[in-house]
């Protein structure tokens, strides 16, 4: 907008006669109300040409320019038709607005529109249709000011008043908007409204309040918020602000200077005003400013506020019975109190107190005094640890500060009791494997006194085939802390499967009786034939746990006879499993068949087995194969747990890589790799994502990308599943994007009324709600130019919660648009100015 221009001269000031048709106007300026010393003509040339002439009259009539710029590099002149007083430098009155901008010409610098005459201030423009021509300086930037040269109407219709117009200059409202530019990426340009409004001196007091309505939002019940109201003087002599007083709530106090004080010419007082809500509901209060300003001697504000409560603190604890039952004497027994906060504030557990006459009770807790916070729990131990057969009781006392239940009592019981027989048993399942009838196999279960008293087993009771016994004599006695074995003897007699048990029966209180389970196979032989076996043992090595392997040998029948492999038998290791054909398998003559044993290691460590192939072979009819292997426990060595990228701006990348190798001596299987977490961690393409085998001393590479996409902390992990140790194994993702969140507050800066050519400062607050600094580069304004960012200077940093405070200056200066004396009026028509 160009503000405070004055054009004159462009054309001349003499009044074009001769043979024309003459109309004096002076008498109808003066119905509509216009001073007119002397004489406005209004002159028609051969009726089509009507120039505007002006003489030393105050008052004449002037085209009025506004709101001409650059910015979008094509001029939106508004043009007006107004009458305007030269003594005073001012508008009168404007009488015609022309409207509907249709472009018919836009050159470099000049502008031809068809416009709609529309009547202001008491003046009717009826079909008034006009061509405006106007010239002006070519723009040559986006932000500078252009200027007009000339302008022209070219009217066709009536100019009608309607009645007395207002003749008080024009208060035009200085609108406009900052556009703070700024390196935020989130908000790249910060728009702040902006409105003031010029007002011309006044040989008054003038008071103006900055609002009529102060909200103070959500306010916790016992603190308080304040707002600012501002009284500001727009006129030329001091006011006195006789009383504020509220009307309503009194939450609400007023703070400041006492009553009555003054407020000098073009000054301002601030005025605190505060809000203490005390119950959780909405408030509000009238505010009522009386002063000596002759127009408005009282003004009122309106307050509202709502209070807001949090719930105070609630302590509670589960279970208030802790009942430990009985005990041994020598053991104890633990049990714990959840002590819960369900309120909304913190609460003090102050005191703990065991009230008891046992001294077989203690207490392990956070160290008293310890806080309760709101929605969490604290956990409280009672250990019973008896020393003689008795009842115990007492109570657990807890102290706190929960006005409602203060004192939480926690009743204790136990009974500590004398110790009871313990043992520990093992084997208790005895696999005799075949055993040629006749001959006798023995095997023994150690039995372990685990108790603090003596155990005795009285009894050793047999069931099922009597082929099983034992040379133990009972009773056996057993002090704390020994150990014996049971011996068990298996001597089959018939060429069968045996099974049976022994029952050990406990003479002391406390321990069940044990039962011990058997089984066996008698073996005959009767047959000539003769078999071979092609393995006296099988070695299986280092196998990874979870993986299988097998191992094959034959048995092959040499003889001429019919062979018979009764039965294969494996004792040992769970870990080794046979692949055969059923049972029995008959070899005829000369035949061989295969036989498989598969090694399927669940652990780490040595495993021993035996395969016992019994047979109808006469010199061998029982032969033992001995098994082994190994476990080994894939271990997977990873060149770090954690990738840690640390802080990268929102946009950027960065990448890291974790190498995983495999130090066995086993193959390990990796079943697959994924990532899980923030989406902002990428696999790079090479990264294999199904099953692949490591082999031993190998090594794979995991590049993961960094690239944020938004402020804060971001997590995940990289999951490598496979036959490892821990599968799967983890790898953390760690990394922080960097990006600054400005805002502007309050979004609009209302300065009132301001007395021209004075200055006026609001103020701004910059916050930075992101992780790193953000940087206000510059600041563009939209629409009136009469507000500058005055401090701090640009470009400036708002780091992270750390406001800056902006001062904005609003400086009004004269009437804002741009007059032009003797601008032509042109007309192919007939237009009339006519009384009404």
């Amino acid at each position: 907008m160009v503000v405070g221009t004055l054009v004159q001269g462009l054309l001349p000031s003499s009044v074009h006669a001769g043979n024309t048709n003459v109309f004096n106007v002076k008498d109808s300026l003066k119905e509509m109300g216009l001073s007119a010393n002397g004489s406005q003509i209004v002159t028609f040339k051969d009726k089509n040409s009507l120039i505007l002439g002006t003489n030393s009259s105050s008052t004449t009539l002037a085209i009025a320019v506004f709101n001409v710029d650059c910015l979008d590099k094509d001029p939106h002149p508004a043009v007006r038709l107004v009458a305007y007083n030269r003594a005073q430098n001012k508008i009168v009155a404007p009488l015609v607005e022309f409207i509907e901008d249709n472009r018919v010409l836009a050159a470099e610098n000049k502008i031809i529109m068809q416009s709609h005459g529309v009547g202001l201030s008491g003046v009717e423009g009826a079909n008034l249709d006009a061509l405006i021509t106007f010239t002006h300086v070519p723009c040559t930037s986006s932000n500078a000011p252009t200027a007009p040269l000339t302008v022209s109407i070219q009217p066709l219709g009536t100019v009608k008043p309607t009645g007395t117009p207002s003749y008080q200059a024009p208060i035009t409202t200085d609108d406009g908007t900052l556009l703070f530019l700024t390196d935020n990426s989130i908000n790249p340009v910060l728009p702040v409204d902006v409105a003031g409004v010029a007002t011309e001196p006044s040989p008054t007091c003038n008071i103006d309040l900055n609002t009529t309505a102060l909200s103070f939002g959500s306010v916790a019940v016992g603190t308080n918020s304040v707002r600012t109201l501002i009284i500001r003087n727009n006129g030329t002599l001091p006011c006195t602000v006789n009383t504020i007083t509220r009307n309503g709530s009194s939450a609400f106090t007023i703070g400041g200077p006492a009553t009555p004080f003054s407020v000098p010419a073009n000054s301002a007082v601030n005025i605190p005003l505060s809000f203490t809500p005390v119950a959780g509901t909405s408030d509000s209060a009238i505010l009522r400013v009386t002063s000596t300003d002759p127009i408005e001697p009282q003004q009122f504000v309106s307050l509202s506020g709502n209070g807001t409560t949090t719930a105070p603190c609630n302590i509670n604890a589960s279970p208030l019975l802790l009942n430990f039952g009985s005990v041994e004497i020598g053991t104890n027994k633990t049990l714990s109190v959840t002590i819960t906060n369900s309120g909304g504030a913190s609460c003090l557990v102050d005191l703990l107190t065991l009230v008891t006459q046992s001294s077989n009770f203690t207490v392990s807790a956070p160290t008293v005094p310890f806080s309760v916070n709101p929605g969490t729990a604290e956990v409280v131990s009672v250990t019973f640890t008896p020393t003689v057969a008795a009842i115990s009781s007492g109570t657990l006392e807890i102290d706190n500060d929960d006005s409602n239940n203060r004192l939480i009592l926690v009743n204790l019981t136990a009974t500590g009791v004398a110790p009871s027989c313990r043992l520990a048993v093992g084997p208790t399942s005895l696999d005799f494997g075949a055993v040629i009838v006749g001959t006798n196999r023995t095997l023994s279960v150690g039995i372990t006194n685990v108790s603090l008293t003596s155990c005795s087993i009285n009894s050793n009771i047999f069931a099922g085939s009597p082929d099983f016994s034992s040379p133990i004599t009972t009773p056996v006695s057993l002090l704390p802390g020994d150990s014996t074995n049971f011996v068990f003897v298996y001597t089959p007699t018939t060429n069968t499967t045996a099974t049976g048990s022994s029952q050990l029966q406990v003479g002391s209180p406390g321990q069940s009786d044990f039962i011990i389970s058997f089984q066996g196979r008698g073996v005959t032989v009767s047959s000539n034939c003769s078999l071979v076996i092609s393995r006296s043992s099988i070695s299986f090595g280092d196998i990874a746990v979870g993986t299988a392997d097998v191992q094959k040998f034959q048995i092959s029948n040499t003889s001429l006879s019919n062979c018979t492999i009764q039965s294969l038998l494996l004792s040992g290791s769970s870990d080794f499993t046979l692949v055969s054909p059923a049972l029995p398998i008959q070899l005829d003559g000369p035949d061989t068949v295969e036989i498989g044993v598969r090694y399927l290691p669940g652990t780490a460590g040595q495993d021993i087995g035996l395969l016992e192939v019994i047979t109808d072979d006469l010199l061998q009819p029982i032969t033992d194969i001995p098994l082994d292997g190994n476990g080994v426990q894939v271990v997977l060595q990873v060149s770090t747990n954690a990738l840690n990228f640390g802080s990268l701006p929102v946009g950027n990348q960065s990448t890291l890589s974790v190498f995983l190798t495999n130090t066995n001596t086993v193959n390990c299987t990796i079943s697959s790799i994924s990532q899980s977490g923030s989406g902002d961690f990428i696999f790079d393409p090479i990264v294999p994502t199904s099953q692949f085998i490591l082999t031993p001393s190998s090594t794979v590479e995991i590049p993961v990308t960094y690239l944020p996409s938004n402020q804060g902390s971001d997590t995940g992990v990289v999951n490598v599943n496979g036959n490892q140790v821990g599968s799967p194994t983890v790898i953390h993702l760690n990394g922080i994007g960097l990006r600054s969140n400005l805002s502007a507050t309050p979004g609009t800066l209302t300065f009132g009324k301001i007395q021209l050519n004075t200055t006026n400062t609001l103020t701004l607050t910059f916050n930075n709600t992101g992780n790193t600094n953000g940087t206000v580069d510059s600041v563009e304004a939209i629409g009136s130019s009469r507000y500058l960012v005055t401090d701090p200077a640009l470009p400036f940093v708002v780091a992270p919660g750390q406001p800056v405070s902006v001062t904005v200056e609003y400086l009004p200066i004269n009437i804002q648009t741009i007059i032009i004396i003797g601008g032509s009026l042109k007309s192919s028509g007939n237009p009339t100015i006519v009384t009404p």
